[in-house]
């Protein structure tokens, strides 16, 4: 029996070829870790301006492609009853933003991942035939409001005002209420 040389075509294993290939892959798999830590970031590593620009954002998206109502009704006890897998109740406010204001039914989403209600309004028929002009449907989101996830928001218990926000064209209001976060979307 003879033993052969290895040659160019051995078959035999070339440790140098699998150290120069991980030493090449090294940085490409650092620069991807990196990149998957900054967008898991949790949300209390973002500034609280680009916190509620995200918030503003998902919401006026989700208003511009509103889905069909899961429950059409004017009564908000009846869409409670629709929306009971919320760990939440949705609330009845009197902010002025939404005085004048006619619910036409709810469904359930999300707000920056945390399930919420979002509920269609629209604004007294009379609104519009006085001024001539054809009103819109608004749309008011609310969560559970966590502190941790949303940020700081105004709270109108304590008297403070709506912080108003322009997203993709539309108005963001977002406000804290009885513990439940607000966000009304509307084309001003």
């Amino acid at each position: 029996m003879t033993a052969t040389a290895p040659g160019p075509a051995s078959t035999q294993h070339q440790p140098w070829r699998n150290r120069r290939w991980a030493l090449a892959a090294l940085p490409l798999g650092l620069v991807l870790i990196a990149g998957l830590w900054w967008w898991q970031a949790p949300p209390g590593e973002l500034s609280e301006a680009s916190r509620l620009a995200q918030i503003a954002d998902e919401v006026a998206g989700q208003h511009l492609y509103l889905k069909p109502l899961e429950v059409e009704a004017a009564d908000l006890d009846q869409v409670r009853r629709y929306l009971s897998q919320l760990d939440f109740r949705p609330l009845a406010s009197d902010a002025p933003a939404l005085a004048d204001l006619n619910l036409q039914g709810g469904r359930y989403c999300s707000i920056q991942g945390v399930p919420a209600a979002q509920l269609r309004l629209r604004p007294d028929a009379s609104q519009g035939e006085a001024s001539g002009e054809d009103v819109g449907v608004q749309t008011l989101y609310q969560a559970r409001y966590d502190p941790e996830h949303h940020g700081p928001l105004p709270d109108r218990d304590r008297g403070e005002a709506p912080v108003r926000l322009r997203a993709r064209g539309l108005t963001v209001l977002l406000w804290v209420e009885a513990g439940v976060v607000f966000a009304l979307v509307r084309d001003d």
